[in-house]
């Protein structure tokens, strides 16, 4: 019988409701990126590398337009001395570059979850196409419906949602749930401890976005421990399928 990339596997068996393990699962997350650290970096660096060089590419023309205007080198015609077509076009590709980012997004999850299942990892693992992507548009949408919802409620419910909802991702990604299962599936599994699920999620937050204050290139370190320790978190409260 051949495997369906595309097939849904099974759905695991919805787990009584999780505590978080702090310690264990920061430090098992680490030693996952530790490990192969050369293909997260990797990875990452592939990942991030679109989206870094056409920001700076609009940055330098916006801000190389402000100096020429600054200087007084406005044209005869008095039009700004910089293109519109030029602009819009950084604006156009910014959508396919998100769609790249997500895509990426999903297959770092799946690269995080085969590596802790022993199997062997490699940085073209990041271009595989089987991903669920409309799934991830439905979740995304969603989650950030919640989280925007919550935010205008003196913002501490909106993280509560954003850590209620943590697993809905990789429940997308490893299992290709729709949205509101993976979501439904999520708070079920956190809502026993949701107020340490919220703190958790935050503490990964901020500790995968760290590296941007080293000079930006930090964050080939900092990014992938979103992963390692989401997938130790995952694991440990759902469990993984038998194929990635």
């Amino acid at each position: 019988m051949s495997f369906d990339p595309y097939a849904a596997p099974a759905a695991p068996t919805p787990p009584p409701p999780g505590k978080v393990r702090f310690g264990p699962w920061i430090s098992a997350g680490w030693d996952l990126f530790r490990a192969r650290w050369q293909t997260w970096v990797g990875a990452t660096a592939i990942l991030i590398a679109p989206f870094a060089l056409l920001y700076m590419a609009m940055l330098a023309t916006m801000f190389g337009s402000a100096a020429r205007l600054q200087a007084g080198q406005m044209p005869a015609d008095g039009q700004l001395p910089f293109s519109m077509t030029l602009i819009g076009f950084w604006f156009l590709l910014f959508p396919l570059v998100w769609l790249w980012m997500l895509y990426g997004y999903a297959n770092l999850y799946r690269m995080a979850a085969r590596q802790m299942r022993g199997e062997s990892i490699s940085v073209k693992d990041l271009f595989r196409t089987d991903v669920p992507l409309v799934k991830l548009l439905g979740v995304g949408f969603l989650v950030a419906l919640m989280a925007f919802a919550g935010m205008l409620l003196c913002i501490l419910p909106g993280l509560v949602v954003l850590g209620l909802t943590s697993f809905a991702v990789p429940m997308v990604v490893l299992y290709r749930m729709g949205p509101v299962e993976a979501i439904k599936r999520s708070i079920d599994a956190t809502k026993g401890d949701w107020f340490m699920f919220t703190l958790f999620t935050f503490v990964v937050g901020f500790l995968s976005g760290l590296g941007v204050y080293a000079c930006g290139v930090g964050i080939l370190v900092t990014y992938p421990l979103a992963f390692t320790i989401g997938i130790v978190a995952f694991n440990d409260t759902f469990g993984l399928p038998e194929t990635i």
